[in-house]
């Protein structure tokens, strides 16, 4: 009896097991008959870790500190090389000191250091320099070079120092390939898919315009074949004919020689693994994988702008993009399996990614100092998501001020700068970011709406941009803020802008908004040219002024504002400004008018007569 009973038990507790792993789901089929089927409810978990390939290697990182993020291992076994996040800043060619980081690269600095394994002994190879994404050995195996942050370091192990360094930092290179001989590397700009030429074996530089070279290498794929990138011969007039749309350069793969073995599409080589490339668009817009080089085909994974891009274990690949919170300085890792299929996007604060030598885990360049473990992300992707989401709220959710202002910030630029790159007229960000105050007159949400009514954007055609911006100056006293912003943005049609905006703040029932472009109340000059267009002003009511045409009517400072002469734009200093734009509020017929007054410097400071037309122009 207890002997059926067990069984019965046991019996029951397997059915209670595959009821819990399965369930039951009914189909009707063509006869009209019910089938019932079980589908299993258990996820399949992802294996990689059995798919390598030989460019990733272990190494031992027992021996390395806790904050170290592992680069690479020399070739005969000796040295790790390896980065630790610091504060400092080393050496930079930058003129503008960078106090904040607002959207894009995040700016966060590393010392490099190299480890010989059997001493323990470390070096301290460059302090405070940008995050490392790229290390690349030469074929001879004495030469490593790093880049990141368009910085790019070169280290000669046998000499054990840096190597052009002087004239590596004042050139900003966003990518690199080594020479078949080892002996030069070929660079990439954000502008130029082709850059600067360095031979480290003579010490001679090479500019891009100094040259008519073909083939600029850029990778290498093993067995004396390389990724380079050639220059195509275009016809002027074909090219004229096309409207510019000829190719002038092309993606290919060469032997020691240079001669070209395969050719793909025009873009910028990024990374392969076994037969699988990647690559970026030309002005770093769009991502085309290529599953197999043996039969080029590419296909499109994305068109926003990639920062960065890599192979990982089993030919899973991993590029950042931007997030599209607008007050966040965040980004989206998508992890791709090697179909090009997505399998994750997960936040993270770093736009550019580092893999580890084994190519399991991505450390990002962002504050939060993450670090994706590839495996674990692909099986557990909701909690990672979810964890990530709660660690970036704790940054950008806090209740502090500034915290508040950045927002707002971050909010305002965008609304600008879309419109500005993309021709996007975001009239609901201008309520929610922008507006008008008084003492002093600033007209900040006034002069938002009027460029978009004013004006159109040189790049119509262009649907995506990005912005790389950050806060050079600011001051906060109360309830106002002063901030000047610098940087660069870019758009799909290939366009590049720098960013210079001098930017008033106010805090109006909690919330932050911008409202004055260039309008520097705080200083001596725009106290000094108040007190001159108070004396214009009563001169225009005096009938004084520009025949009589203001006589009698109440005229009032709308805004005073300042421009440079180049191009002329905003100023971002008061003190270079040749130009101030003086917005009058003026009362005709029991209607509020706005007119645009100009002074010149050059006239000092005279007036020129009053317009209705053109307000957002100088």
């Amino acid at each position: 009896m207890n002997k059926k009973f067990t069984f019965i038990l046991c019996v029951l507790a397997l059915m209670l097991l595959s009821s819990c792993s399965s369930t039951q789901e009914k189909k009707v089929s063509p006869t009209n008959t019910l089938v019932t089927k079980n589908v299993s409810t258990v996820k399949p978990s992802v294996s990689i870790l059995n798919d390598t390939d030989t460019r990733f290697m272990d190494i031992d990182t027992t021996t390395l500190p806790k904050i170290a993020i592992p680069l690479t291992k020399s070739p005969d076994n000796t040295t790790i090389f390896y980065m630790e996040r610091t504060d400092k800043v080393g050496k930079t060619d930058d003129k503008t000191k960078i106090l904040k980081a607002l959207k894009g690269d995040t700016h966060q600095n590393i010392n490099l250091i190299a480890l010989n394994i059997s001493t323990g002994k470390k070096n301290i190879i460059s302090e405070g320099t940008p995050f490392i994404s790229y290390c690349k050995w030469n074929t001879i195996g004495n030469m490593v070079a790093f880049c990141g942050g368009e910085r790019l370091t070169v280290y000669d192990t046998e000499k054990n120092k840096l190597l052009l360094e002087d004239s590596l930092i004042h050139d900003r290179v966003t990518y690199f390939g080594w020479s078949p001989d080892g002996n030069s590397i070929y660079t990439e700009h954000s502008n130029l898919i082709n850059g600067t030429i360095y031979n480290f074996k003579d010490g001679k530089t090479l500019h891009c315009y100094e040259t008519d070279i073909r083939l600029y290498y850029k990778g290498t794929y093993g067995n004396n074949r390389y990724f380079a990138t050639e220059n195509l011969i275009v016809d002027e007039v074909e090219q004229k004919k096309s409207g510019g749309r000829l190719n002038e350069s092309r993606t290919v793969l060469t032997d020691s020689t240079g001669n070209v073995l395969k050719s793909l599409s025009c873009g910028r080589f990024r990374d392969y693994y076994k037969n699988a490339v990647l690559q970026i668009g030309e002005s770093g817009f769009g991502l085309q994988y290529y599953e197999d080089l043996e039969k080029p085909e590419s296909r499109e994974i994305t068109k926003e702008y990639v920062y960065d891009v890599k192979f990982a274990l089993g030919g899973y690949f991993l590029y950042t993009v931007k997030s599209y919170d607008v007050e966040k300085n965040i980004f989206m890792l998508c992890i791709c399996d090697d179909k090009g299929n997505e399998k994750a996007r997960v936040p993270v604060t770093g736009p550019y990614i580092s893999i580890t030598p084994d190519g399991g885990s991505a450390y990002t360049s962002g504050p939060l100092n993450e670090i994706i473990d590839l495996e674990y992300t692909l099986n557990n992707v909701e909690k990672v998501i979810h964890e990530q989401n709660e660690k970036i709220g704790r940054i950008y959710d806090a209740a502090n001020e500034e915290v508040k202002l950045f927002k707002a910030l971050r909010g305002a630029m965008d609304t600008y700068l879309k419109f500005r790159m993309a021709d996007i007229k975001d009239y609901d960000a201008a309520v929610k970011y922008y507006i008008n105050s008084e003492n002093p007159p600033q007209m900040g949400f006034f002069d938002i709406t009027t460029t978009f009514n004013d004006r159109k954007s040189h790049f119509i055609g262009s649907d995506c941009y990005v912005t790389d911006i950050f806060i050079s100056k600011m001051s906060q006293k109360g309830d106002r803020a002063s901030v000047v912003v610098n940087g660069i943005c870019r758009n799909s049609a290939g366009a590049g802008s720098g960013v210079g905006s001098a930017l008033e703040m106010i805090k109006k029932d909690s919330s932050w908004y911008v409202t004055g472009f260039s309008t520097f109340p705080d200083s001596k000059k725009a106290k000094d040219l108040k007190v001159k267009v108070d004396k214009i002003i009563k001169d225009m009511e005096d009938g004084k002024l520009f025949e009589g045409k203001f006589k009698g009517m109440d005229v009032r400072i709308g805004q005073i504002q300042f421009w440079q002469m180049s191009d002329p734009t905003l100023s971002t200093n008061v003190d270079h400004s040749n130009y101030c734009k003086v917005y009058l509020k003026v009362l005709e017929g029991g209607k509020e008018m706005v007119y645009k007054m100009v002074l010149s410097k050059e006239k000092s400071w005279a007036p020129s007569p009053p317009v209705s037309d053109r307000l957002s122009w100088l």
